[in-house]
């Protein structure tokens, strides 16, 4: 239990029915209430059951069946002048947002099992799975309602050992999957008539639009493990995915962000979309043992990013990303002390950037990005109780080429933006923490956490200081089967947005929660 009216409840049961089955039964519920700021609850129930079979065979069949259920208000932003006064006082209430409503409810069934199944050197490991998901989604300008998607997947993965430059190992194997939405629906909000002012439910109206879609994603991966001597890895491996589209929308009107008003349409508007995105995504990796403490090691790997059903529907011209990756690091660990380091370098094509127009978020294609940087973790034992660790991450991210499509009174025009700094990544980012754990059941944790400012637009025109040391702290005692433990986020009760940014002369702030403490009991029996 917590302050914010946070409440958390978690069990777990498993164990042996007989010498070939085994099960175990998982259910959580969590709330919170998060009353510092207006339309703020959460609530979420989940149920699991597993299952796992030992077959005669030495075959193993593991299957799962879990259902969740998740219920969350979406907080309205904030103005610059809405931030200030969040800074001094830590609530956020009577925002000027028109859109004062916005949520995600939501369920979801997952069933899948996997059975593994040895031949020799070589090990077979199928899988099938199916998901059932619904969602009601009032956001910006409307209300989403989709009654349910149905997943079918399956993924047949196979793994042999063999004897190539040493002992070797292939992964290869096919995946499958259909995502089919038959009808979901976009309405109106009941309480806008007659422009404006602010929503006060998320009562659905008239019937803006409907839409079918089914997303099909054929794939095929191979790796091939290398091991020349002791010291030497090598991966080498590809992925070929295929992913078709396929979306009709019949729109009977829309939200127009320039009056204030739904516009009705003389007639229907019938839109099909098909498109097919083809991804070859190939890695080439090699690891190098320095001695038993250190691992040197280097990537070079291309990978795709295909835009997703939401991105498709607002620019159906949209291309997949494809970025090129070079990444060289260490890799260090020893009894006392375990360090990370790596540094990369990263071109964009087709980069999907989001385009801020009044309310309503877009998105388009970037020419080309560059994503070069450095990250570094590290533990170190001062003593046998007593630890501390330090992650920091310099990012310098910049559009080589994008022109930007800004939306003005005259209409659309495009506006050079290469050379600009990509917005919302920091270019420095710290963590520091320290850790302590006795024999006698006392522990405790302190971690401290840095962002630095960011560009708050594509356009750079202005920064977000970002925060600096947000700092949560824990303490716990454990004996025999009981742990107690006092959980406090943002210590010092820093009040800092989660997320700036800035469209024309409008800013849009997140906040972040301000301090609030839980204290967990956990019986092991």
């Amino acid at each position: 239990m917590g302050e914010y009216g946070s409440r958390n409840l978690h069990g777990r049961i498993s164990g042996d029915i007989n010498d070939n089955n085994a099960f175990s039964i998982t259910a959580s519920h969590r709330e919170l209430e998060n009353y510092w700021r207006d339309w703020n609850e959460f609530d979420t129930q989940q149920l699991s059951l597993k299952h796992g079979l030992m077959l005669d065979d030495g075959a193993t069949l593991e299957t799962e069946l879990s259902y969740s259920q998740a219920d969350m208000q979406l907080p309205a932003s904030m103005t610059k002048e809405e931030f200030e006064l969040f800074k001094q006082t830590g609530e956020q209430h009577d925002t000027s947002s028109p859109w004062q409503r916005n949520g995600r409810y939501s369920t979801i069934w997952f069933f899948n099992s996997r059975l593994e199944k040895e031949f020799g050197d070589l090990t077979f490991k199928p899988r099938v799975y199916f998901n059932n998901w619904d969602h009601f989604h009032p956001v910006t300008g409307a209300i989403n309602d989709n009654p349910g998607t149905n997943v079918f997947g399956t993924d047949l993965e196979f793994a042999y050992k063999h004897q190539l430059l040493g002992e070797s190992t292939l992964v290869a194997g096919v995946t499958a999957r259909v995502d089919d939405t038959d009808e979901s629906f976009k309405y109106k909000y009941l309480d806008i008539q007659n422009g404006l002012t602010q929503t006060v439910t998320d009562t659905t109206g008239d019937l803006m639009e409907v839409e079918s879609t089914t997303n099909t994603l054929y794939g095929l991966f191979m790796q091939e493990t290398l091991k020349p001597n002791d010291r030497i890895n090598i991966d080498i491996g590809f992925r070929y995915d295929r992913n078709n589209f396929d979306i009709s929308n019949t729109a009977y009107s829309e939200y127009s962000y320039r009056t204030g008003l739904y516009e009705d349409f003389a007639a229907p508007v019938v839109t099909d979309t098909n498109t097919t995105f083809k991804l070859f995504s190939p890695k080439l990796g090699v690891t190098y043992a320095l001695n038993d403490s250190i691992n040197l090691y280097g990537t070079i790997a291309q990978s795709g990013q295909v835009p997703s059903e939401s991105e498709i529907q607002s620019n159906p011209d949209l291309d997949a990303a494809k970025a090129r990756n070079i990444e060289l690091g260490l890799k260090g660990r020893s009894k006392t002390w375990s360090f990370d380091l790596a540094l990369y370098r990263t071109e964009v094509s087709d980069e999907i950037v989001s385009v801020i127009n009044g309310w309503s978020t877009e998105f388009q294609n970037a020419g080309e990005t560059l994503k070069k940087g450095l990250e570094i973790s590290s533990r170190y034992n001062l003593t046998p109780n007593w630890w501390v660790g330090a992650n920091y991450a310099y990012s310098d991210y910049t559009f080589q080429d994008f022109q930007e499509i800004v939306y003005g009174r005259t209409g659309a025009t495009l506006v050079d933006r290469s050379g600009n700094y990509i917005p919302y990544v920091p270019k420095h980012q710290l963590s520091l923490s320290m850790g302590y754990q006795h024999a006698s059941g006392w522990k405790a944790r302190l971690q401290s956490d840095t962002w630095g400012a960011y560009w708050m637009d594509n356009e750079n025109s202005e920064q977000y200081k970002g925060y600096d040391f947000l700092t949560s702290l824990m303490i716990g005692y454990e004996k025999g089967p009981h742990s107690l433990a006092l959980n406090i986020d943002n210590l010092f009760d820093k009040h800092y947005a989660v997320e700036a940014k800035k469209s024309g002369s409008s800013y849009y702030y997140s906040a972040g929660s301000p301090r609030n403490a839980m204290l967990t009991y956990t019986y092991n029996f």
